[in-house]
């Protein structure tokens, strides 16, 4: 595959590579989890039951004959294109500037006109890409830097001697350090990290579907 290099908002730079055949075969499967949360446990004799949450795993997998009449087997993971024999598609693969060891996260069928691009499906596999989007910066102002500006304000503005103040100062910021990481997680990723995220997702998302209609000649 010949990769492209392409540089996202933020400075970071990504690759991405396109290929497209003709469906040979096309399979799909689809594996349901149901799991239980812990019960609520109110009291010795009364307990409510976890909340159950059903997951829908697809599996799809491709044979493409390349225009040398080779045949390839490709994996989607996490989405599934509407493709049957005969049907021209292209999919685009993505790994960091740095790296080769790309993954697929999107396919069009230039027969048919759709197209699934989003490299959220990714997942946890997305940690190897290391995207720059002040994570650790944001955890540290919504943990520490509350817990350092409300511990001063106890110390300067409560009554008693200093040890005392000193004393409730400590216990004040450590309830801040104990309640931000909550806060950031309820409210602080989303209003940062997690919104970075989405706007590099977006990009990457939109430089895939250029891709994948470049690679079938057709034009977004």
């Amino acid at each position: 595959m010949d990769f492209k290099e392409f540089a996202l908002d933020n400075g970071q730079r990504i690759r991405l590579a396109t290929v497209t055949g003709t469906v040979v075969s096309a399979k799909t499967s689809r594996s349901v989890t149901v799991t239980q949360g812990d019960p609520l446990v109110l009291s010795k004799d009364v307990a409510l039951p976890g909340s159950i949450t059903t997951t829908v795993r697809t599996r799809q997998g491709l044979w493409l004959q390349d225009d040398r009449g080779q045949e390839r087997f490709y994996k989607l993971g996490g989405f599934e294109l509407p493709a049957r024999e005969g049907h021209s598609v292209s999919i685009v693969f993505g790994a960091p500037a740095d790296s080769f060891d790309a993954s697929i996260f999107g396919a069009m069928n230039h027969t048919s006109g759709d197209a699934v691009c989003d490299v959220m499906v990714l997942g946890t596999a997305l940690r190897a890409w290391r995207f720059q989007i002040g994570t650790v910066s944001s955890f540290l102002m919504w943990t520490l830097l509350p817990a350092l500006v409300i511990g001063l304000l106890v110390l300067i503005g409560a009554g008693g001697k200093f040890d005392q103040r000193l004393g409730y100062a400590v216990l004040s910021a450590i309830a801040c350090v104990i309640a931000g990481p909550i806060l950031w997680m309820l409210v602080g990723f989303n209003l940062g990290p997690g919104s970075r995220m989405n706007k590099l997702a977006s990009q990457i998302n939109q430089l895939g579907k250029t891709a994948l209609a470049e690679a079938g000649g057709q034009v977004t």
